[in-house]
């Protein structure tokens, strides 16, 4: 009863973990397959145990260092992300949890990053599965943790499915439009020069799609798209997609319809888009001539806009600003 726990060989835990996904995946008969499921539910188990630690089980280094050797040397990735809708919650959950933990070792040298860099159809499964009811979460989870890869991140990025994100951040599930929104703004938010570089080579396209989520119907969607739009042209390494931006009229219309959005929140995400337009010291005609034309109107809605935040002295401030711009055009 007080004896030392047995000492777990995690070489033969993996080994014996591909077998049982394989007969999952051979589907023979559905004895075999329940069996096997049982086995995996274990495994997996012990896996997460020996990644993560726990009170009587300490992490050590040379367990983690074998088992991303021998999963890298195996169909074990792919196994998980194709069968994942066969374990019972439990077992997803630690199949997420040994994923991210396996992605997360000493990236792009761990050869769990070289499999999947080697096997980007996975990377593909991961983002399309984004959309599926059952499971959104854990592929979301997943993927997400791809997109630490910088190599990763560039695949998706000037991959055709990377627009896929934008079409299920329009998705009627809650649940499943907010996880899709995590990915999107982590892809542009990670690896900052990566994403300087896309949105520069793929200004029209990208921002085309972007507007579908600025005048989405979902209140949710609009709220988060406009506030990632201010991080995106507040970057500094986004300095040229920032001034492309905002020399455009019909990015400026967008904006002051969010402007006068029914949700102040939106409101108030709109106006810090919209004051880079206004100080922008090199506006084009076309926009002058859109802010001229609306010159009363904007005044009259900006003295009154969020009067509530009169303690926010930045907010004031700026409004101030904006005030005094618009009525020396």
């Amino acid at each position: 009863m007080f004896g030392r726990r047995k000492r777990i060989n995690p070489v033969e835990v993996i080994k014996s973990f591909e077998q049982n996904l394989k007969k999952v995946n051979e589907k023979k008969d559905t004895r075999t397959v329940e069996s096997a499921l049982k086995e995996i539910k274990e495994q997996i188990a012990v896996l997460k145990t020996l990644l993560y630690g726990d009170p009587e089980t300490p992490v050590q280094p040379e367990n983690v260092e074998i088992i991303t050797k021998e999963v890298a040397e195996t169909q074990i990735i792919a196994h998980m992300i194709h069968h994942l809708g066969l374990f019972d919650f439990e077992t997803r959950k630690n199949c997420t949890l040994v994923f991210s933990a396996l992605v997360h070792q000493a990236a792009p040298e761990n050869p769990v990053c070289q499999y999947l860099l080697s096997h980007t159809e996975l990377v593909v499964d991961l983002l399309l599965g984004c959309s599926n009811p059952d499971l959104a979460l854990q592929y979301g989870s997943m993927f997400r943790e791809c997109l630490r890869i910088l190599d990763i991140a560039k695949f998706v990025l000037y991959s055709p499915h990377f627009y896929k994100l934008f079409d299920y951040n329009q998705l009627e599930n809650f649940e499943l439009a907010s996880d899709a929104f995590l990915s999107l703004k982590d892809i542009l938010t990670r690896h900052k020069p990566l994403v300087a570089e896309f949105l520069q080579a793929n200004h029209r396209p990208f921002f085309a799609k972007y507007k579908e989520l600025l005048v989405s119907q979902n209140y949710a969607t609009r709220r988060q798209s406009v506030k990632l739009l201010g991080e995106l042209l507040y970057e500094r390494s986004n300095y040229y997609t920032m001034t492309t931006y905002i020399d455009d009229p019909q990015n400026l219309k967008t904006i002051m319809n969010l402007l006068r959005d029914e949700a102040k929140t939106i409101q108030f995400e709109a106006f810090h888009v919209f004051k880079i337009f206004v100080v922008n010291p090199n506006k084009p005609d076309k926009i002058k001539a859109i802010l001229l034309n609306n010159k009363e109107k904007l005044i009259s809605y900006l003295t009154n806009f969020h009067n509530e935040r009169a303690d926010d002295e930045q907010f004031v401030q700026e409004k101030q600003l904006l005030l005094k711009e618009i009525g020396k055009l």
